[in-house]
C-alpha cells in the first residue's frame, strides 16, 4: 500500500465520530469480519482448544454493543471478552465486561485466540489527527496484544485503522511478533472503505 493510498483515509478519520460508527455501519461491518473468520478458517475449530471455549478479546469495547452482537453470532463455542480504559457502562446484559488499558492487559499469557481492535486501541494511538497519538505506545500494543495471544492468534482491525497505522509508521512497517497483515476485501463494495476491508495480523 502506498501513501498515497493511505491518504485516501485520512479525511474520513480525521476528526472521529463519523457515520462510520453508526449503529447500522456497525453491525454490517461485524457481520463481514465474522463472514471472513469463517470462510478463511482465521480461528481455531470448536473443540480444538483444550480450555475449551475460544476466547476473542475486545480491548476497546466502549459500551460493549460489538461485543454482543460478535458473540451472537459466532455462537456458544466461542467466548468474548470485552473492556475499555474509559469509565463506561455496558449498554446491555453483556457480562464478560472488564475496565483496564489496552497496553496492560489484565489477562494470562497465550490466553485469547483473537483480538478485534475496531476503531479502537490501536486507532487512537495512530490516528494523525488525535493529539495523543503515539508511535511508541502504538509499537507496545502490538507487543502487548502478542502477549495475550496464543500460538497463532491473530489481531483483527479495519481498513481504516490499518490506514491510520501506516500513516504514524511508514508504509513498511511491520511488528517483529506478526506477520506482515493479510487484506480482506468485499468485492461487492468499494475497496477503500473501510466498511469493506480488514487486516488481519498474525502472530508468528
Amino acid at each position: 500500500m502506498s501513501q498515497a493510498d493511505a491518504g485516501g483515509f485520512s479525511e474520513i478519520y480525521g476528526d472521529g465520530i463519523c457515520d462510520w460508527m453508526s449503529n447500522k455501519n456497525r453491525k454490517e461491518m461485524i457481520q463481514f469480519t465474522i463472514g471472513v473468520i469463517k470462510d478463511n478458517q482465521i480461528l481455531p475449530e470448536p473443540g480444538s482448544i483444550d480450555q475449551g471455549k475460544i476466547k476473542i478479546l475486545s480491548p476497546s469495547a466502549h459500551n460493549s454493543e460489538s461485543e454482543k452482537i460478535i458473540q451472537e453470532l459466532l455462537g456458544e463455542d466461542y467466548l468474548v471478552v470485552g473492556g475499555d480504559i474509559a469509565s463506561i457502562q455496558p449498554k446491555n446484559d453483556f457480562e464478560n465486561y472488564y475496565r483496564g488499558d489496552a497496553i496492560a492487559l489484565p489477562f494470562g499469557s497465550g490466553e485469547f485466540s483473537a483480538i478485534y481492535d475496531r476503531a479502537g486501541a490501536a486507532w487512537h494511538l495512530a490516528n494523525k489527527g488525535k493529539k495523543f497519538k503515539d508511535k511508541i505506545k502504538l509499537k507496545r500494543l502490538f507487543k502487548e496484544y502478542a502477549r495475550v495471544l496464543s500460538a497463532n492468534g491473530v489481531v483483527i482491525v479495519d481498513g481504516g485503522t490499518y490506514v491510520e497505522i501506516v500513516n504514524i509508521l511508514g508504509t513498511f512497517f511491520k511488528f517483529k511478533e506478526f506477520e506482515r497483515p493479510k487484506r480482506y476485501s468485499n468485492k461487492k463494495d468499494n475497496i477503500n472503505s473501510p466498511l469493506s476491508t480488514i487486516y488481519i495480523f498474525r502472530k508468528k
